[in-house]
């Protein structure tokens, strides 16, 4: 018989790490929270993964005023969906006064702005100088409040049958396509 080493705590996560890692840089113990964004036309397209060159970020209030992130640069973000979970996670704080908020836009560049469908298809976006997301349930900062920010994206996931694309695309390159004229003089 062949004896297997087996490392049981390879896989297993620390308790509390997340917490030591704070304390290590001197943050400690702040609240989050936990905001989804949503947009209506973005889920009507089956988009499941977007790239975004973007230039600065604003949150608009319930009176439709619009607040922009002063300490948010210029940067390229990849958006994915909430079934992936990936998501921004600002330290900071978005730096917003009291009130309640209804939508995140995203203010965009020309170039390097695209987006994946759910058949992993790339397509990219022109004459978009802007993107609105809807806050789901509103976001209410509370006076002298002070948190960090996750910012995650209700995107749709992939198509199962987009992970057989480049199977399908392998095997339609080498397809023998029969000649129109095989068998057009045969009587």
């Amino acid at each position: 018989m062949k004896n297997i080493t087996v490392y049981p705590t390879i896989w297993q996560t620390l308790p509390y790490s997340f917490y030591m890692e704070e304390k290590t840089n001197g943050f400690g113990r702040k609240t989050t929270k936990d905001i989804v964004l949503r947009n209506k036309e973005v889920l009507e397209k089956g988009v499941s993964e977007m790239s975004l060159n973007t230039i600065k970020l604003s949150v608009i209030d319930i009176n439709g005023n619009e607040h922009v992130v002063s300490d948010f640069k210029n940067q390229l973000l990849l958006l994915k969906g909430l079934h992936t979970g990936v998501f921004i996670k600002s330290n900071s704080g978005l730096g917003l006064s009291e009130g309640e908020y209804r939508q995140v836009r995203f203010y965009l560049d020309t170039s390097n702005n695209s987006y994946k469908t759910l058949e992993r298809t790339t397509e990219d976006l022109y004459n978009v100088n802007c993107l609105d997301f809807e806050i789901e349930e509103g976001l209410k900062i509370q006076k002298n409040e002070s948190c960090e920010v996750v910012l995650r994206f209700d995107l749709n996931p992939y198509s199962f049958l987009s992970n057989f694309n480049p199977l399908k695309m392998f095997l339609n390159k080498y397809r023998i396509y029969p000649n129109k004229l095989a068998r057009s003089f045969e009587s």
